[in-house]
């Protein structure tokens, strides 16, 4: 994960909590000072169909149908 202040990456000075995702700073940011962060996560995924239909268009040239992915659930 990755936090911005303004734009620029705040390498210290906060905490995240990986269980809610709540971030926590070690002091309040200033008034007027936009916080933004970047996040990663991992889903377990399986595509919907052992299939998928290609369409030559040229040589070397072709393009895939609909990639259906479907989220696996516990």
């Amino acid at each position: 994960m990755r936090v911005y202040r303004d734009g620029v990456e705040a390498t210290t000075g906060w905490s995240v909590d990986t269980a809610t995702g709540l971030v926590t700073f070690a002091a309040a940011p200033a008034a007027g000072v936009q916080i933004t962060a970047d996040f990663e996560f991992d889903v377990p995924a399986r595509f919907d169909s052992d299939q998928m239909d290609i369409t030559i268009e040229t040589y070397q040239l072709g393009s895939w149908g609909q990639i259906i992915v479907v989220e696996i659930r516990p």
